[in-house]
């Protein structure tokens, strides 16, 4: 998966100083308060041609969160009208 810019970003999150360049890249994002009131981070990732392949195959999509914590995540697609494919 590869991180992409987008119409909405509106901060660049930065690489960890303990990381280097080839480990981290700088993070287009949004961030904003959902309506629930909780703040949050979007960013935006585009499948390359393995990715696809993987996921037309059925297998799963992983995240990876490095550190020592969990926070809530949410992984989901846009459909046709902008509008999330969420069950929430």
């Amino acid at each position: 998966m590869l991180p992409i810019d987008f119409p909405e970003s509106n901060i660049v999150l930065g690489k960890p100083a303990s990381m280097t360049d080839d480990q981290c890249i700088p993070l287009s994002a949004y961030k904003g308060e959902d309506n629930d009131g909780f703040q949050f981070f979007l960013t935006a990732w585009v499948p390359n041609k393995e990715d696809l392949e993987a996921l037309n195959a059925g297998r799963p999509l992983y995240l990876k969160v490095i550190g020592n914590g969990f926070p809530p995540l949410a992984m989901y697609t846009m459909d046709g009208q902008n509008q999330c494919n969420s069950p929430r």
